[in-house]
C-alpha cells in the first residue's frame, strides 16, 4: 500500500472527531508527509508538529496562512466546530489550496445567511473542497441509490414516500449541554445542524436519484423537543434513576435552551407531471442509549452513549420498496454491528430487469468503507481523476440540494411556517 506523501495541516486537530478520524487516517502506517496540527487546545501528542492558536479569528487565519506558505502545505483539513467552518473557508479560499471540511457549511444561527455564504464561496473557490460524508459512498447506501435510480430511469417512476428514523442515543443531563463535543447546544444549534445534516444528505441523494421533473419542495417542522424542556422529560428522569444519578440543577444560556434535541421534518416534493411525494424525517437523540456513565465532562464527552441507529423505508410507487436498518453502534472504537437492506420489486419489473424479486443484503459495518479510509481516498481524489468521479458527490459544489434542504428546515423552524421554493432558487426567495 502506497503511503500518502503530501503535506497536511489540520485546523482543530486535537478535538474528539479529529483524533477519531483524521489523526487515525494519517497515522504513520498510511502517511509519511509533513503533518501540522493547529488548535486552541493544549498539545497531547508528539506525532506531529503543533502550533497553538489564540482563538482570535483574524490572528489565527494569519498564522495558518503563514504556516501553509512556510511548510508548503498541500491540503488543509478543517476539523473545528461547524459554526466556525465559514471563518476558515473564507480566510483560506483565495489561496487555491485543496481543503477537506467536516461539513460543507452549516451551523449559523442566522440561517438566512448560510446559503448566501455558500454561494459566495462557490464563486470564489479555486480548488476542490471535499467533506467526508460517508453515506454517499458506503456500499449499504449506494446499493439503495443505484436501485432507486434504475427504476426512475427505466420506468419513469418517482420515489413517492420516504420515512427515515435516525437516533444517536446520546442523552445528556442539563449540566452536560455546554461541554466540549456537546453538538453545539451552547451555540443554539442542535440535532439538525450536526448528525442531522448527514441524514439530509441521504435525502438529497434520494431526491436526485429517485425523482424527475421536480418543480418545487415544501418544508415544515411538525414537532421538536428543545433543551429547555429536557428537565421535564420522564425519559431522562427514568435514565437518571437507572444510573443512580441525582437531577442536575444548573442555569443554561438562552441559546443552549433553544437548541433542539429531537426534531421532525416533513418535505413535500412537487412535480410538473406527477402528484406530490412526501418525506418524513425523524431526527432523535432520545431513543435507546448505551449510556452507563453517570457524568460526562470535558474529557469523557459522551460518545460511549452513542447508538447511531437508523431505519428507513423508500416506496417507489408500485414498482419497488426498499427497507433498511442500520445498527452501527458507533463509539470511540469505531463502528460495529450490522446493517440490513431488503429491496422488493414488482414481479414483472424484476422479470424485465432480470433480477430477483427480493434482494437482501447484510453488511458488517466494520467491512464497509470507514471514515478514515474515505479521508485517505479524498486526499487521493485531489490528484486522481478516477477517484474524483467516485467522490464527486462529496465535493463542495455538488452539495447544493443538501444545503437547500438544510436551510429550508432552519427557516421553517425559525419562522414556525412552511417554506416552499423552486429547485435551485432558494437563494432568490430567502427574503
Amino acid at each position: 500500500m502506497r503511503k500518502i506523501n503530501k503535506n497536511v495541516l489540520i485546523i482543530g486537530g486535537l478535538g474528539h472527531w479529529s483524533k477519531k478520524t483524521y489523526l487515525t487516517a494519517l497515522s504513520k502506517k498510511y502517511f509519511n508527509g509533513k503533518l501540522i496540527v493547529c488548535d486552541i487546545k493544549e498539545r497531547n501528542d508528539t506525532n506531529f508538529d503543533y502550533y497553538r492558536l489564540s482563538g482570535i479569528e483574524d490572528k489565527d487565519i494569519s498564522t495558518i496562512r503563514k504556516l501553509i506558505d512556510f511548510f508548503k502545505i498541500d491540503i488543509v483539513i478543517i476539523s473545528t466546530p461547524p459554526e466556525t467552518h465559514f471563518t476558515y473557508l473564507n480566510g483560506l479560499i483565495d489561496l487555491g489550496i485543496n481543503i477537506i471540511c467536516d461539513k460543507p457549511l452549516v451551523s449559523d444561527v442566522n440561517s438566512q445567511n448560510i446559503l448566501l455564504k455558500y454561494c459566495d464561496l462557490l464563486s470564489r473557490k479555486k480548488a476542490k473542497i471535499y467533506s467526508p460524508l460517508r453515506r454517499q459512498v458506503q456500499k449499504f447506501y449506494t446499493t439503495a441509490y443505484s436501485n432507486i435510480k434504475l427504476i426512475r430511469d427505466e420506468f419513469d417512476q418517482n420515489v413517492k414516500l420516504v420515512t427515515y428514523y435516525e437516533n444517536d442515543g446520546v442523552h445528556r443531563w442539563d449540566d452536560e449541554m455546554e461541554i466540549d463535543f456537546a453538538h453545539g447546544y451552547r451555540s443554539g444549534l442542535g440535532k439538525l445542524s450536526h448528525t442531522g445534516y448527514h441524514i439530509l444528505d441521504v435525502i438529497a441523494r434520494i431526491i436526485n436519484d429517485g425523482c424527475k421533473n421536480v418543480k418545487s419542495i415544501c418544508c415544515e417542522i411538525t414537532d421538536q423537543h428543545i433543551v429547555e424542556n429536557n428537565k421535564d422529560s420522564k425519559t431522562n428522569k427514568n435514565l437518571q434513576a437507572l444510573l443512580g444519578v441525582s437531577p442536575s440543577q444548573v442555569n443554561l444560556e438562552d441559546n443552549t435552551n433553544k437548541a433542539e434535541l429531537d426534531i421532525t421534518v416533513k418535505y413535500s416534493i412537487n412535480f410538473d407531471d406527477d402528484i406530490p411525494s412526501y418525506i418524513y424525517l425523524f431526527l432523535r437523540h432520545s431513543g435507546v442509549s448505551h449510556r452507563e456513565t453517570k457524568q460526562y465532562d470535558q474529557f469523557n464527552t459522551g460518545d460511549n452513549g452513542r447508538t447511531d441507529n437508523s431505519m428507513f423505508v423508500i416506496e417507489q410507487g408500485a414498482f419497488q420498496n426498499i427497507f433498511a436498518s442500520v445498527f452501527a453502534d458507533s463509539s470511540t472504537k469505531g463502528s460495529k454491528g450490522k446493517s440490513y437492506l431488503t429491496i422488493k420489486k414488482h414481479k414483472l419489473i424484476a422479470k424485465k430487469l432480470k433480477q430477483p424479486q427480493t434482494q437482501k443484503l447484510t453488511i458488517k459495518n466494520v467491512k464497509d468503507i470507514s471514515n478514515q479510509q474515505i479521508v485517505r481516498n479524498l486526499i487521493g481524489a485531489f490528484y486522481d481523476v478516477s477517484l474524483q468521479e467516485v467522490y464527486k458527490n462529496l465535493e463542495f459544489s455538488n452539495q447544493y440540494l443538501t444545503m437547500e434542504l438544510y436551510i429550508a428546515s432552519l427557516l421553517a423552524k425559525a419562522k414556525n411556517n412552511k417554506i416552499e421554493w423552486e429547485i435551485g432558487k432558494l437563494n432568490d426567495s430567502l427574503y
